[in-house]
């Protein structure tokens, strides 16, 4: 019965592949004719809706707009053994975002799924969910061998085309997010200035953000990060991260910097 369903899909995918090959060719040889780009467009999207399961959240998105990023991996990802079962962990994490998402009560065609080579980031729309689904996902991996460090920026994204023509997200944004991350140990949740300012005004969230001080990220660039934890609820790692440490440490035993000695013309 599987069997069937995949060659109805496949005859079908095929068959609108040749619509839009058809409608592109006709566009081109009558670029004046409003229903040659109409037929396009169509069966364009028609095509993108039926295969494409995340067509709904880049639609809903819009063109550009402010986010909320949730960037995560999984630590010791690059380990060999963690490699022989990387079919069953990736499963294992898609699920319990799944879940965490459920449970925070989103919408999934208002959120968006980026894959990365050991995580994935989620963009919302809705700026109050991310910090839900973080501590919903650290609740559900406390206790297991699979250990997460996560990062969160608000910021501007834009929806483009990649190669295939299928819709993407692009921003800085997005990086940002995940150099937020990658100051975190496991169970970390590390977030920008942007989201400490925007929601440690909510009630739920105001004694939760602990600073970390400005540091240096990839191209040198300086991030003014906080530490998102409650020990009351098991949620986050509370410990300062070890990029943080190492931080306070040099700072601690650089000599100090000298004043600029006065030259031979210098006045008193």
């Amino acid at each position: 019965m599987a069997d069937s369903r995949d060659d109805d899909d496949k005859l079908l995918k095929r068959v609108l592949e040749q619509l839009v090959d058809l409608a592109q060719k006709n566009k081109k040889a009558s670029p004046s004719r409003k229903n040659s780009d109409r037929l396009a467009e169509a069966v364009t999207t028609r095509r993108d809706q039926y295969f494409n399961p995340h067509f709904a959240s880049y639609t809903n998105f819009g063109e550009s707009g402010l986010a909320m990023m949730l960037f995560m991996d999984i630590v010791g990802y690059s380990n060999a053994k963690f490699q022989e079962g990387l079919e069953a962990h990736t499963k294992r994490l898609n699920k319990v975002v799944l879940d965490a998402l459920k449970k925070a009560r989103c919408d999934l065609d208002h959120v968006i799924c980026l894959p990365s080579g050991d995580g994935m980031c989620l963009c919302f729309q809705d700026h109050k969910k991310p910090l839900q689904v973080a501590a919903n996902i650290d609740a559900a991996l406390r206790r297991s061998k699979m250990k997460l460090r996560m990062g969160i920026h608000s910021g501007g994204l834009t929806r483009v085309k990649d190669l295939k023509e299928g819709f993407t997200m692009s921003g800085d944004a997005i990086n940002v997010s995940q150099r937020a991350m990658d100051f975190g140990d496991a169970h970390h949740i590390i977030c920008t200035e942007e989201v400490y300012k925007e929601l440690s005004k909510l009630r739920a969230h105001s004694n939760r953000f602990k600073p970390l001080g400005r540091h240096k990220v990839k191209h040198d660039r300086e991030l003014e990060l906080f530490n998102y934890a409650c020990n009351k609820r098991k949620i986050g790692n509370p410990a300062p991260p070890k990029k943080s440490a190492n931080t306070a440490e040099k700072e601690s035993t650089s000599p100090p910097k000298k004043s600029p000695g006065r030259g031979p013309g210098a006045s008193p």
